[in-house]
């Protein structure tokens, strides 16, 4: 099993012994005035969010912020880890495994927050003033403009499969997704795919076949698809893609005709953060038309006006639905069912 743990650092870093966790500290503006500090636990690459960050503190001059960078498993693990031992814990956590978040607050763990903080989001996009979807965010297929220039690229789910089976032989080894034992957002995705895939599993089995390298991030797999050593990534977050494909033009992007899942990062405020006002404050930033314009800017994601314009888009409501699959038994029971359709080929 093939598993890259990418660790981005800007600014000032301060690396722990776990690979996949990085802190950059982002010091405040204003150095002579009553300065506090917001701590973030966020999945997002703190090379996308630094713009964003800067933009906040122009606003809240006075405000240092501790940003970590985590996989998203290990957010939701620690956040409850510090809250059950009445730790005091991030200001704002941002992910962008749904359920996870989702759990935190059906659990207990997120702050009801007023009505005001997000009211241009969709219905759809919050759930109990706790959580927040504040990304519009497609999962795509990624693949190698240079092995590709006299093929077909798929343009479906079921053209996907098609193609893995009929070129397993060839490709063996050059194809990746995420290892969804490790990557919540890669569980999450297959949940989604299995509500909108009656074939879901020939799709998995076909990725078995073509020998699928597994990964925690879209990162690797994006590096690797830029350079030629794989030729596919399937199930890659769009917001990522793009931005990446901006400095690696060889990177084509594909959004499925049939189906696009649209994900959201939701953020919350921890019920033992120790600055809930400021993870309010920066919530409350992210959501504005100011907010939202920098998620557009910077991260690439699609803006909310545009996304509802397309029927092919299948939004990923947020609500206690999604938590279906952390329950332990289902979970694992997907998990097997993940990994016997991956080995049946192998």
């Amino acid at each position: 099993m093939y598993i890259f743990r990418l660790v981005s650092s800007l600014l000032l870093a301060v690396y722990f012994t776990n690979p996949a966790y990085s802190v950059d500290v982002f010091p405040a503006l204003d150095q002579n005035s009553n300065q506090q500090k917001m701590v973030i636990y966020s999945s997002l690459d703190v090379n996308f969010v630094q713009n964003i960050i800067k933009e906040f503190q122009q606003t809240m001059p006075n405000i240092e912020i501790e940003y970590h960078d985590l996989q998203t498993f290990d957010i939701y693990d620690k956040v409850v880890t510090e809250s059950d031992n009445q730790q005091v814990t991030a200001d704002f956590v941002f992910s962008s495994a749904m359920d996870l978040q989702v759990k935190l607050a059906n659990d207990g763990y997120a702050r009801n927050l007023p009505v005001s903080i997000a009211a241009n989001l969709p219905t759809f996009s919050k759930w109990r003033q706790m959580v927040f979807g504040l990304t519009n965010e497609p999962a795509v297929l990624v693949y190698n403009k240079d092995w590709f220039k006299d093929k077909t690229v798929p343009k479906t789910h079921d053209e996907i499969t098609e193609f893995l089976m009929q070129n397993s032989q060839e490709i063996f080894g050059r194809v990746a997704t995420y290892d969804i034992e490790r990557s919540g957002l890669g569980l999450f995705f297959l949940a989604q795919d299995q509500k909108y895939n009656n074939n879901v599993w020939p799709l998995v089995s076909a990725m078995g076949q073509a020998g699928v390298r597994l990964y925690t991030n879209s990162s690797a797999i994006l590096q690797r698809v830029a350079d030629g050593k794989f030729i596919m990534g399937y199930n890659i977050l769009g917001s990522y893609a793009e931005t990446y494909a901006k400095t690696n033009p060889g990177i084509g992007i594909i959004m499925p005709e049939d189906y696009t899942i649209i994900t959201s990062r939701i953020g919350l405020v921890p019920r033992y953060a120790a600055q809930p006002l400021l993870g309010e404050s920066f919530l409350r930033f992210l959501a504005s038309e100011k907010g939202q314009s920098l998620f557009v800017e910077h991260i690439n994601t699609l803006p909310l006006n545009v996304a509802n314009k397309s029927t092919k888009f299948q939004y990923v409501h947020i609500g206690p639905g999604l938590v279906v699959y952390q329950d332990q038994l289902k979970r694992q029971k997907l998990i097997r069912k993940w990994n016997s359709s991956l080995e049946q080929h192998q």
